[in-house]
């Protein structure tokens, strides 16, 4: 009976472990599938860029940008947010400070920096000569240079136009192009009424033709001398011609009128005058105005005007600073076009396509290269005093109705 029962129970080892075997093999593993052919492999999530997360907290702003809009029409505004919202999947909401662009709103920006406030988001857009104070008085913060640059390289180049302008007021090491970048170039060029003046009078036009008698009670000028003092910069120029020049000018009937460059078109279209010196007269031209323009012999214009960053009061930093960089690379070009009629002029040929008018002013031969404004410190101060020497010199020549010789 023992035997019996001992071998019975080998039996049943024997039993167990061949199920136990039979439940932990696989004779006949299941094959794995073979990759599909031209599969793309899985990819990781790019890791955000700081561009990117720039981006990303000025969505979760309020949208707000507020700048000195004076010189922007409601069409230009409206174009701006609707570029930059198609742009960027979210609104821009663009406030204007009131006051003149280059008169007002540096000055609103000085005395609100002395309480550490702020006045705009964006800007100040006046020029290099009104803009620089302000830097000396450490009102304006240095941009995120490399993190823009990741998105629009050519902002470097933008920075690379300003002057290099520094003083001791600023850290060691740092200039203008540090702060502020180029927005563009105004030009002052002849607006004439093409119903009273032929084509032969001003093919070749010297400016020197204009003190002749065939000219005689024909031209109006603006009465601060706009673009006249930056005559002695030209080729061949001195404040001696500058003043000579202005005298004849005056004595050959010159009209002296108020307003800057838009007195300067009213007073062509109304027959004041037949050509006078100002800005090119684009809006009345795609407006089908009698008015149109010419490059003479060379052109001048105004310091550059640029964009900055305020200090203080911001509204949002990253907003701004993402709208800094927006609207100097692409966002001007949707302001530029017609309907809007965006008189701004963008003077760098690598851009001229997108500005009809720096498009058509760059066929008459004015590019960058040829305006003559002021490029350096000591030019700027020079041409304060030429202002004054051009307006004395016209109204004397006006009073006395004669010419004086001038070495030209």
């Amino acid at each position: 009976m023992m035997r019996s029962r001992g071998i019975l129970g080998i039996a049943l080892v024997l039993i167990l472990s061949l199920v136990v075997a039979a439940c932990g093999s696989d004779p006949t593993p299941t094959p794995k599938p073979a990759p599909v052919a031209g599969a793309a492999a899985p990819t990781a999530t790019p890791k955000p860029t700081e561009f990117d997360l720039m981006v990303q907290r000025a969505k979760a702003s309020n949208h707000i940008v507020r700048g000195a809009l004076g010189f922007h029409p409601d069409t230009t505004v409206k174009a701006l947010e609707k570029g930059f919202e198609e742009r960027f999947g979210f609104p821009l909401k663009l406030e204007s400070e009131p006051g003149h662009p280059n008169r007002a709103i540096p000055a609103k920006v000085k005395a609100a920096g002395d309480t550490k406030t702020g006045v705009i988001d964006w800007g100040p857009t006046g020029t290099t000569v009104l803009a620089f104070p302000l830097l000396e008085l450490g009102l304006l913060r240095e941009p995120r240079w490399n993190l823009l640059a990741q998105e629009w390289p050519d902002i470097q180049q933008w920075r690379e136009e300003l002057p290099d302008w520094t003083s001791d007021k600023l850290p060691a090491g740092k200039t203008l192009r540090d702060y502020c970048a180029l927005r563009g170039h105004s030009t002052w060029v002849m607006n004439y009424n093409p119903r009273t003046v032929k084509p032969e009078e001003i093919a070749n036009l010297k400016y020197d033709d204009l003190t002749k008698p065939s000219w005689k009670n024909r031209v109006v000028m603006d009465e601060r001398a706009l673009g006249l003092y930056q005559f002695p910069l030209a080729p061949g120029w001195s404040e001696e011609r500058l003043k000579g020049w202005a005298h004849n000018l005056g004595a050959n009937g010159l009209k002296i009128i108020p307003g800057g460059s838009r007195g300067v078109h009213q007073a062509v279209l109304q027959g004041e005058g037949d050509i006078g010196l100002g800005s090119p007269a684009w809006t009345q031209v795609q407006a089908g105005q009698p008015i149109a323009f010419t490059v003479a012999e060379f052109t001048t214009g105004a310091n550059p005007s640029l964009s900055c960053l305020p200090k203080w009061g911001v509204n949002d930093p990253d907003m701004a600073e993402l709208f800094f960089g927006w609207e100097k690379l692409e966002g001007n070009k949707y302001a530029a076009q017609p309907p809007t009629n965006y008189t701004h002029v963008n003077m760098l040929p690598k851009y001229a396509k997108d500005y009809p008018l720096a498009a058509k002013l760059a066929e008459a031969g004015l590019t960058v290269d040829q305006l003559v404004f002021p490029r350096n410190l000591a030019e700027n101060k020079a041409s304060a005093g030429w202002r004054k020497v051009a307006m004395d010199a016209q109204t004397a020549g006006i009073r006395s109705g004669k010419p004086v010789p001038y070495n030209y």
